[in-house]
């Protein structure tokens, strides 16, 4: 027999199951960067690592996935901290993860890590929205690429 809308008993309208299909993985885009970036400043500046994606939809929701090379260090003190942002265009989306080191009596200190994030964004638009980012010391100073390690950035445009 039909079924109601036209198909055969037992077929599916792929579709509509295709746009009502919620948590489907709609496109992934990623990038890596080995480019050293080195800065000892306490404002926020660029690690050099992003990408964007242009989503489909205003409800869709944006899966980032992040793994950033990091180092930090103090030659003159006993913490080396370093603060590390995930920003879409201009607004941090995830604030104050910190890295560092903290010791008594010694003079020089160091930390090299690979930490990673991930974070569920909800854009609210259909547009291109770029990820990224950034990193300040608030003691000691920071390098991300150190020596050319990769780092990398998942972008995943999910329906909602």
């Amino acid at each position: 027999g039909i079924a109601t809308g036209g198909l055969p008993d037992g077929c599916v309208d792929t579709d509509t199951l295709a746009t009502n299909a919620r948590g489907k993985v709609l496109q992934v885009v990623s990038a890596t960067t080995t480019t050293q970036v080195n800065s000892s400043s306490s404002s926020h500046v660029d690690t050099g690592l992003t990408c964007s994606i242009t989503t489909t939809s205003a409800s869709s929701k944006v899966y980032v996935a992040v793994s950033q090379s990091l180092y930090v260090r103090n030659a003159s003190g006993t913490t080396a901290i370093l603060s590390w942002d995930l920003v879409r265009g201009s607004t941090v989306i995830s604030d104050g993860s910190s890295i560092g080191m903290y010791a008594l009596n010694v003079g020089f200190i160091i930390s090299f890590q690979k930490p990673s994030l991930v974070f569920l964004d909800s854009p609210g638009s259909a547009a291109t929205h770029t990820y990224k980012t950034t990193a300040l010391a608030s003691s000691g100073e920071w390098r991300a690429q150190d020596d050319s390690m990769p780092s990398h950035i998942v972008l995943m445009e999910i329906a909602a």
